[in-house]
């Protein structure tokens, strides 16, 4: 049993065709109770824009969220994260040319204090996807400095020896 992404503890409803654009696949659930995946979560006003989980401190989107998990709120007929919404609500504009990044890892968190403005090469360092921290980035430099093989260098780190290289030069993780 799947329940609704609107974050109202409903189980969603199977599918009972296919439709492409919204996702649905006959025979499985879908994303949404009727009326509740509206953008800004229309539908669901009368509720908390968010809810504090006492345990991590996120505060947890309770609209509309996309795909990824990130809350959507509509202004001005259109549709804009939560979180960037939020955050401008109580830090002020983000920066030119800066992205939000999740310091807790929760996409549906809009907690302005889990939230840091940093460039995109900054976030995509942090995020889960990156294979190295910055210790073992700074454990490779050192160790190439010394004058230690990239290749053996990649096999023990399990990355690309392109990655080790790109490192050595500069090209990423500067």
């Amino acid at each position: 049993m799947k329940l609704c992404e609107c974050g109202c503890g409903n189980p969603a409803p199977i599918a009972k065709r296919n439709h492409s654009t919204w996702g649905w696949v006959k025979g499985q659930p879908m994303r949404f109770l009727r009326g509740h995946g509206n953008i800004g979560g229309e539908s669901r006003l009368d509720g908390p824009e968010y809810i504090v989980d006492p345990v991590t401190g996120c505060w947890v989107w309770q609209h509309y969220k996309d795909r990824k998990g990130y809350g959507v709120i509509k202004r001005k007929g259109k549709g804009y994260r939560a979180h960037r919404h939020i955050y401008e609500q109580h830090r002020g504009k983000i920066p030119e040319g800066l992205q939000l990044d999740h310091l807790c890892r929760n996409t549906s968190c809009v907690n302005p204090d889990h939230l840091e403005p940093v460039t995109n090469a900054e976030n995509t360092r942090r995020s889960s996807n990156a294979k190295l921290t910055k210790n073992q980035v700074a454990e490779i430099k050192k160790r190439i400095c010394n004058g230690e093989k990239q290749t053996r260098l990649a096999k023990e780190f399990s990355v690309s020896t392109a990655c080790i290289n790109f490192i050595a030069t500069g090209r990423s993780w500067k």
